[in-house]
């Protein structure tokens, strides 16, 4: 779907619903988040850290999820009770604590060990592990990274949940045990409503049906949110990642599936964590949602698909009757060869981080871009780092509020130390090459505002009452107060 089909979409959409009061909330540094692939142990870290954005500067960054960088379960654990932790303590001891850039974290859980799977020694390929190609098992003939076995579930939990569960107990109190209260967020699963990384449907019987993967995901969810009372209390729980078209599916089938959890006891060095039997759903093991807010295949490369991400969560939140005070967006960001050129990429960074500022009812805690080191166009010491940080500087500890929407131009609203601010982005403008300056523009009314600003960070005066108003987010401020409140309400919520 082209940018100019879906902005019409919106707008159209965006007349069918009443304007509620305007909604307003600061914004925090806490937003702004990041994931990194490449992470070493023994001083082999990205470099540089502290990350830097394209003018040498420390980036604007205070989360790092880790996923895809060498700390998955079946990497950690590379045999029943067998630890390889130089990683993960690079991570937890160095990275994340360097002076002048502390971030929190977010340990995903995933990846299976073959070890720990009904399918250990079988051949590969084989009549035991999921596939064949085509089967919607990604990332090769079964499952994805790292291995063919990692979508798999522990052997030792049945298919409703019951069972033992010592192989992911073991593996997940060992490392809240050694990290008590330094990892700050816990994500019970990469993207568990997809196959190629939590095994939904198989004739394998270790994968089970779809309730089966469901009963197992709440069953290591539940287990992991008993021993991070013990070892780590200070730690939060993320539910299972999902996409914009299973928020109101799957992620709604775990929330209200029940099981009959066991009760658990386990002892590591010295340590006993126990609970009792208990009926469980999906929604009684997180503290909060977390969805990647990224488009379909169709409408990924529009920073505005955010918009229907965030609202299918915020559906499915109501539905249940919930009211969680932050949502999470742990991974989101351009397909490979969705960006023509860099350029395109900071921009669609910029807007989409805009919008998503805008949205606080409730606001999204953390955001986390996970082309920081990987993909097309890295934002690591690029104007795609600078996007973000000029981005960051804009709105961070400013009051905004709801975006609106006129034909293909977004604009978000606020103000910042008592002076009032827009920002503004046209959905269907282009951008050709290297720096923002090769970002197609339209004059845009600026109302009384006397400068506008760009992504590169320099100030510009507006001349005739109109501003350039392209791909690239601009902000306009200065003298005046500016149109406060737009003509034109895009949703009713967030």
């Amino acid at each position: 779907m082209t940018r100019r089909i879906f902005a019409f979409l919106v707008f159209a959409l965006s007349l069918c619903f009443a304007a509620p009061g305007y909604a307003q909330h600061t914004v925090s540094s806490t937003f702004f988040g990041s994931q990194w692939n490449h992470v070493a142990a023994n001083g082999s870290q990205p470099t540089p850290w502290c990350p830097q954005d394209g003018n040498s500067v420390t980036a604007t960054l205070t989360s790092f999820r880790v996923w895809d960088d060498n700390m998955k379960w079946d990497q950690i654990e590379t045999a029943s009770g067998t630890y390889s932790w130089g990683v993960l303590d690079e991570a937890v001891n160095n990275l994340i604590a360097t002076p002048g850039c502390l971030m929190s974290m977010i340990y995903t859980v995933g990846a299976t060990p073959e070890w720990a799977t009904a399918c250990n020694g079988s051949a590969d390929p084989g009549t035991c592990l999921p596939g064949p190609t085509g089967s919607g098992f990604g990332g090769g003939t079964q499952c994805s990274s790292p291995d063919d076995w990692s979508c798999l579930p522990p052997s030792d939990i049945a298919a409703d949940g019951t069972g033992t569960d010592a192989q992911f107990q073991n593996f997940i109190g060992n490392v809240m045990l050694r990290y008590p209260n330094l990892i700050s967020y816990y994500e019970l699963g990469n993207e568990f409503d997809s196959p190629n990384f939590s095994c939904s449907t198989s004739s394998v019987a270790a994968c089970g049906s779809s309730s089966a993967q469901i009963a197992r995901a709440i069953r290591m969810g539940w287990d992991a949110r008993k021993l991070a009372g013990c070892y780590s209390p200070n730690s939060k729980i993320l539910s299972p990642s999902f996409h914009v078209g299973t928020a109101l599916t799957w992620f709604d089938t775990y929330n209200t599936t029940s099981i009959s959890a066991p009760a658990g006891n386990i002892t590591i060095a010295s340590h006993t964590c126990s609970w009792s039997a208990q009926s469980v759903t999906g929604k009684m093991v997180w503290d909060y949602p977390n969805e990647h807010m990224r488009g379909t295949t169709g409408t990924n490369s529009d920073p505005a698909s955010v918009i229907a991400a965030y609202n299918n969560l915020h559906t499915e939140m109501a539905n249940l009757g919930l009211s969680p005070a932050c949502y999470f967006n742990d991974e989101w960001g351009l397909n490979g060869g969705q960006s023509p050129n860099i350029a395109t990429t900071a921009s669609y960074l910029a807007a989409s981080l805009v919008l998503q500022t805008s949205f606080s009812n409730p606001p999204i805690c953390s955001e986390n871009w996970y082309q920081w080191d990987n993909g097309d166009y890295v934002a690591s010491q690029t104007i795609v780092g600078t996007a973000n940080d000029v981005v960051a500087g804009w709105l961070v500890g400013a009051t905004v509020n709801n975006y609106s929407l006129s034909g293909t131009v977004y604009t978000v609203t606020g103000t910042k130390g008592g002076a009032a601010f827009e920002i503004l982005f046209d959905d269907f403008g282009t951008c050709s090459g290297t720096t923002i300056s090769t970002c197609s523009t339209t004059n845009e009314s600026a109302g009384t505002f006397s400068t506008y600003t760009d992504l590169t960070g320099t100030s510009h005066s507006i001349s005739g009452g109109v501003a350039p108003v392209g791909f690239a987010p601009v902000m306009l401020s200065g003298v005046g107060t500016g149109p406060m409140i737009p003509q034109l309400i895009a949703r009713s919520h967030p």
